[in-house]
């Protein structure tokens, strides 16, 4: 991927912006610039149905977003109408390590927008997952979607 630019975050949190080649030309992926998982080798789980056991079902998918609705109201800020793809990087007990975050180029979401997201789910949200399915990894990556619009109506 190629970095087209660095957005800042109003704390100074910085993202790379880059635009990848194998997804649609219209979306942009922003990492926070301390990411390090990116340079290190990945390995996917050995178990065939490994993945499956992690749960972005519509109760989990609901927690999570209801904690991103309260982020943003306690810091007063608007929800955007924006859906995103995120790919998390996570341990095998579900802790959020790393996140990339990939969104339209034409989105209004801002650097602190993206930053207010990445900090709440890594300091709240844990990811339900087996870990015995992913035994011995140091992380494994799984990517969905949020759609922020749908949580200004929870």
């Amino acid at each position: 991927m190629k970095i087209t630019s660095t957005k800042v975050a109003s704390d100074g949190t910085r993202y790379n912006v880059s635009v990848p080649q194998n997804i649609p030309a219209y979306t942009q992926v922003y990492s926070n610039v301390d990411n390090k998982l990116d340079k290190e080798k990945y390995t996917a789980p050995g178990a065939k149905y490994a993945f499956a056991s992690i749960d972005m079902k519509a109760d989990e998918s609901k927690r999570r977003d209801l904690l991103i609705k309260e982020a943003f109201t306690l810091n007063k800020r608007p929800i955007p109408e924006d859906t995103i793809r995120v790919k998390y990087k996570i341990t095998p007990k579900g802790k959020i390590l790393e996140m990339d975050f990939f969104i339209s180029a034409t989105s209004k979401l801002s650097a602190d927008d993206i930053e207010l997201i990445e900090e709440t789910l890594k300091d709240k949200y844990t990811v339900k997952m087996s870990a015995e399915k992913f035994k011995g990894m140091k992380f494994t990556i799984y990517t969905a979607p949020i759609n922020l619009g749908r949580i200004k109506n929870l």
